[in-house]
């Protein structure tokens, strides 16, 4: 049987309304395929958070550590 495809967490999706002015959906596969294309290094992607999105590191260490418990849990 197929698994449903499971919501992004809401600290991912309230991190991103924050720091970019775009809808959500258009902009959680890029960030969760950066976080993956990074091989999931923590300071490696907090800085990119950092870089491009112009997050804090507390933003950037908050969606860190929910992309890495989706993927625990869904990937």
């Amino acid at each position: 049987m197929a698994r449903r495809p499971q919501p992004w967490p809401p600290i991912v999706q309230v991190g991103l309304e924050h720091i970019w002015d775009f809808p959500t959906q258009y902009m959680a596969y890029t960030v969760l395929g950066q976080y993956l294309v990074l091989k999931k290094d923590e300071e490696l992607f907090k800085d990119w958070m950092k870089d491009v999105c112009h997050a804090s590191s507390k933003q950037a260490l908050d969606c860190y550590n929910c992309l890495n418990d989706w993927c625990d849990e869904f990937l």
